[in-house]
């Protein structure tokens, strides 16, 4: 049995969530299963700010931030912009044993962060263009950060920790 978790990017985005299952499981009785406490780990809906320590084989990981009516994207990304977003992040990441599903309405390149100081947002939009291009975005950030290396050790030194997910300064 595959295991199933799935994580908001905010309260709000949570309680939406929850209103959509709780409405598809009074329709469509199939869906219950999904929710058996007998299962050893059911399915739970969870925010940013308290998934932590939670597991689950597979992860949708819900980014419920796009464009407004106006058709302005507004640079808030709730827990992800206050210090320590960068964290929660990396926590919503790792919580799945085989496989995250990023489900987003935007891309990353538009996420306009110019002036933004926000470690969060800024890994999020590093984190939304992998999942668009996969390793060809690690490799485009290799490149970028050669260019500032001042030996070939740096060198290697960037590339080996870039190829670990982590972001050499």
């Amino acid at each position: 049995e595959t295991s199933l978790g799935i994580i908001a990017f905010n309260q709000s985005q949570q309680s939406a969530i929850e209103d959509a299952i709780y409405e598809r499981r009074r329709k469509y009785p199939e869906v219950e299963a999904l929710f058996h406490t007998g299962l050893s780990e059911p399915l739970f809906v969870k925010n940013l700010e308290n998934v932590q320590g939670d597991e689950r084989d597979i992860i949708l990981l819900s980014m419920g931030y796009g464009y407004n009516e106006a058709g302005k994207f507004l640079k808030n990304f709730g827990p992800l912009t206050k210090s320590g977003g960068e964290r929660r992040l990396n926590v919503a990441v790792t919580r799945a044993r085989e496989e995250v599903i990023l489900v987003a309405s935007v891309k990353s390149a538009d996420l306009d962060l110019s002036g933004s100081t926000s470690l969060g947002a800024n890994l999020l939009k590093g984190y939304l263009d992998y999942a668009e291009h996969g390793v060809d975005s690690l490799a485009r950030e290799i490149d970028s950060i050669i260019g500032e290396a001042e030996s070939t050790f740096e060198q290697e030194v960037a590339s080996a920790l870039i190829a670990r997910g982590l972001h050499p300064v």
